[in-house]
């Protein structure tokens, strides 16, 4: 824990422990007396202020994420957002102790609810979502009920938060970079005052900072400090990764925010970080008590309280278990090994002893086998994963594999088979393990450490810069760059075949301009058809007529030819119904239409505009709703893939024709972590280049974005393992400038001397673009 003055630093109080996935939200009473925690797991947790917190309420009823929470407009109420899209209305019989029976449920939000804000004078509540709106309800007298009174859809992007200012003041943060400043009256009312411009990224959170104006944290990792007119008097720099949530101390002497980079900062006024607390995870809300102490929110499912007043914090020991729970948590786990090469078993005293941090894996000696046990934090408690087999047995699958693990994911469901061969990388074996049993993709992670501990490093994680691409389905590498025609290298300046990425070749030097797109052309995988029948058995569960009938398979059957002809099959926008994580497999069969002739031609026709459309079942509303949905990641890459593939003589007239609403979209992927998303959308920048290149008159604005997006990826990933993806952002850049379409002075401008000094450091090709691009 670094700190400034150590006379007035936070310090652990104590955790609030029960929640089984993220605590994404929270909130407070305005006595301070609750503390309310909303989880990935769709539950609201309500805390009791005891001489230690008490969960004295568990509430069940949102279908997703639990995104937002507020203390409602009335005393007794409190108000939670969620990724169902919906709003719920709880009521309390004392303080904040809500009763599941007699929610209200406010429907109206088509994506994701993000933001809340209450006005006691009228019983207002006010929503936020990423479908660009911000809504006013207004609850009737006994809160039985509540009416839409405004839809609001002023910003240009997804609303991202929103704050109550005063009783007549409310502000609101979006995608679109800006603040909006609005008034609101008792009877919900609702006008823009002011737009606030200054970040250059998306803004997450905002906060009231009584006496002085608004505090807002961004995506462009900085907090900025307004008035109540608008101006910008401070902005705070420091976090290494996007910023999530702000708050103020309710004297505005001080501000915390949370961030994907592990820590909560806390700052004065004067801009400087006067404490970093390190956390086990992302830290995804933060929140100040009346009393002045700290709530914080992180990935690992635990909310935590931290104090400055020496007689709330907790004892010595319970703080070296934290740190040590940090330090485990940072550092790069070990192999289990004996010093021999093979896996260290413990003996059932392990189990005993606690572990060092969440997911914290060992292996016990039971005998007959070696019994794998994780370490729940949350339970405090080891939990048996499966039995380690190293004996070259055959899986059920009927393949021969080197490790097998029998995986209990529920009580109530088999047990699954966890396969994979020495030498295999972690991440694609969690990948494969995935999709195979349709898991949470928040798995990953765990599986792949799971495997890295459990095979004494013979399945590892890979460095991997060859550029392939982890398929969905499958986890094999499928990603193939190619031409317009054939799956072959595609020719650059000079017509020889060269590196798709790197542009060299036998006489020749220059890797620049790229003159053919960047495709993804791999066949169409056979778990594409059992993975609709999955997802449509279990959606015939809830409405039968959404589900895919008997006599409609043959015409999915055709599509998985990918070479079929003739008009679309109806049953297409049936799927686009279905909720949007569960598309991709329609949409990699998209994908694979794209990458040939025939199935181009049907393409054609069935995407006369890939532009959003109001209507539920429209193609490119369903590829709108995945890329805004910063959850779902399969559907990303597969989102991706299909505009990327685009990008064919036959289909570049629909790209051109909403080339700025496609860049806008796919611009909400540049700061992913998730390598597949990284190639997907590195290769769109890259073919976007590409066409604005082979344009006689490209427009203006056009590559001023093209050549930002790219850049920006550049500058935001230039420490990044994934080398594919920064060689093609770079290409795109250089692509750009040797068609004289930037000027030297503006590739210097946008990726600066100490972006480019540190990738010309880096061991790969991609320092050689590098190098070859900042002289150009």
């Amino acid at each position: 824990m670094e700190s400034g003055d150590t006379e007035s630093i936070f310090h652990l109080s104590s955790h609030l422990v029960g929640h089984k996935e993220d605590v994404r939200c929270l909130t407070t009473d305005s006595e301070g007396a609750y503390i309310v925690t909303g989880s990935r797991d769709r539950t609201i947790k309500v805390w009791k202020q005891q001489p230690d917190p008490e969960c004295v309420c568990d509430l069940s009823g949102h279908g997703d994420y639990v995104t937002a929470l507020c203390a409602g407009p009335r005393e007794g109420c409190l108000i939670s957002g969620s990724r169902d899209a919906t709003v719920r209305v709880w009521l309390a019989d004392e303080g904040l102790v809500c009763r599941e029976e007699g929610q209200v449920v406010l429907t109206g939000h088509e994506y994701q609810v993000t933001g809340l804000a209450c006005f006691k004078e009228g019983d207002i509540i006010v929503s936020t979502s990423l479908d660009k709106s911000t809504r006013v309800w207004k609850m009737n007298g006994d809160y039985s009920s509540g009416t839409c009174l405004h839809v609001m859809q002023e910003h240009d992007g997804p609303v991202l938060c929103a704050a109550k200012v005063s009783e007549s003041a409310l502000v609101t943060g979006s995608g679109d970079c800006t603040l909006r400043f609005w008034s609101i009256d008792k009877s919900g009312n609702i006008a823009c005052t002011s737009v606030l411009n200054g970040h250059t990224d998306t803004v997450r959170s905002v906060a009231s900072l009584p006496g002085i104006g608004i505090v807002s944290g961004s995506h462009d990792m900085t907090l900025k400090v307004w008035t109540l007119d608008g101006d910008c008097v401070q902005t705070f720099e420091g976090h290494g990764a996007l910023i999530y949530s702000v708050a103020a101390h309710s004297d505005s002497s001080l501000i915390a925010s949370g961030s994907e980079d592990n820590t909560v900062r806390i700052w004065n006024l004067s801009g400087e970080c006067v404490q970093v607390i390190q956390h086990p995870g992302c830290v995804w809300a933060v929140c100040f008590l009346p009393n002045g102490d700290l709530v914080t929110a992180c990935s690992d499912g635990i909310g935590r309280i931290w104090s400055r007043d020496s007689s709330r914090i907790a004892s010595e020991e319970v703080q070296s278990m934290y740190e040590a729970q940090v330090e485990a948590y940072t550092a790069k786990p070990e192999q289990q090994e004996d010093g021999q090469g093979k896996m260290k078993m413990y003996d059932s005293s392990a189990l005993q002893q606690p572990g060092q941090y969440d997911g914290h894996t060992i292996v016990v000696d039971e005998g007959s086998c070696g019994m794998v046990y994780a370490w729940n934090q949350s339970a405090a408690d080891w939990e048996k994963v499966g039995e380690v087999m190293t004996d070259g047995a055959a899986a059920d699958t009927g393949s021969q594999w080197d490790f097998e693990f029998d995986v209990d994911i529920a009580d109530d469901q088999p047990k699954l088979k966890l396969c994979a061969n020495a030498g295999e990388d972690a991440y694609t074996v969690a990948d494969r393990f995935i999709a195979e049993h349709n898991l949470p993709t928040s798995y990953k992670e765990q599986i792949a450490q799971f495997l890295v501990t459990n095979t004494s490093g013979k399945v590892n994680i890979h460095m991997d810069t060859s550029g392939s691409y982890v398929d969905p389905f499958t986890g094999s590498n499928a990603y193939v760059p190619t031409s317009n025609a054939a799956p072959a290298p595609p020719s650059f300046a000079g017509g020889a075949n060269v590196d798709p990425f790197t542009g060299s070749a036998p006489g020749q030097s220059s890797r620049f301009p790229v003159k053919e797109y960047v495709l993804f052309t791999s066949p169409l995988s056979a778990s594409a058809r059992k993975k609709l029948k999955e997802f449509s058995d279990d959606i015939a569960k809830k409405d039968e007529t959404l589900a895919i009938q008997e006599d409609e398979w043959a015409a999915i059957d055709a599509l998985l030819d990918t070479a079929t002809q003739g008009p679309m099959p109806g049953v297409i926008d049936k799927i686009l119904c279905w909720p949007s994580d569960t598309v991709f497999p329609l949409l990699d069969i998209f994908r694979a239409l794209l990458s040939n002739d025939k199935g181009r031609v049907m393409m054609t026709t069935y995407l006369q505009s890939i532009k959003v459309h109001p209507e539920s079942g429209s193609c490119g509303a369903t590829i709108e709703k995945i890329l805004r949905d910063p959850e779902n990641n399969a559907g990303k890459i597969a989102a991706l893939r299909v505009l990327v593939n685009l990008f064919h003589t036959d289909t570049t007239p629909i790209v051109l024709e909403n080339l700025d609403h496609l860049v806008s979209l796919v611009s909400l992927c540049r700061d992913s972590e998730v390598k597949g998303i990284q190639n997907a959308y590195t290769a769109f920048v890259l073919n976007t280049a590409v066409l604005l290149a082979k344009m006689l008159a490209p427009n203006a604005d056009s590559i001023s974005t093209v050549a930002n997006e790219a850049a920006q990826y550049v500058c935001k990933h230039k420490d990044s393992p994934n080398a594919t993806a920064l060689m093609q952002a770079l290409l795109a850049v250089g692509t750009l400038r040797r068609e004289s379409l930037l000027k030297r002075s503006d590739v210097l401008h946008l990726i600066g001397s100490d972006v480019f000094t540190s990738i010309s450091a880096r061991a790969g090709e991609e320092a050689s673009i590098a190098i070859e691009l900042q002289k150009m």
